[in-house]
């Protein structure tokens, strides 16, 4: 029953990004691509994000690819500082 399950809390390194996105930008970008968008974004993560969503949306327009897919194409990246 999921009303009796225990949360699953986890402490979470400072000073990393985390990515969180919908299934779309997977289905329509591989993890080296994923990967490549987020390193050539220069450690700006509003850029990187801006950027993931934009070649996620341009691949699903390519309808001659075999990844392009119509989705919601969503994504954030949170990065945890210490204060």
């Amino acid at each position: 029953n999921f009303r009796k399950r225990k949360p699953f809390i986890a402490e979470l390194p400072l000073d990393v990004w985390y990515l969180f996105t919908t299934d779309g930008v997977p289905d329509n970008l591989t993890s080296v691509e994923i990967r490549k968008v987020l390193i050539d974004s220069e450690g700006d993560p509003v850029k990187a994000n801006h950027n993931l969503l934009q070649a996620a949306y341009d691949r699903s327009l390519d309808t001659n690819h075999f990844r392009s897919h119509p989705d919601d194409i969503s994504s954030g990246i949170v990065f945890l500082l210490d204060q």
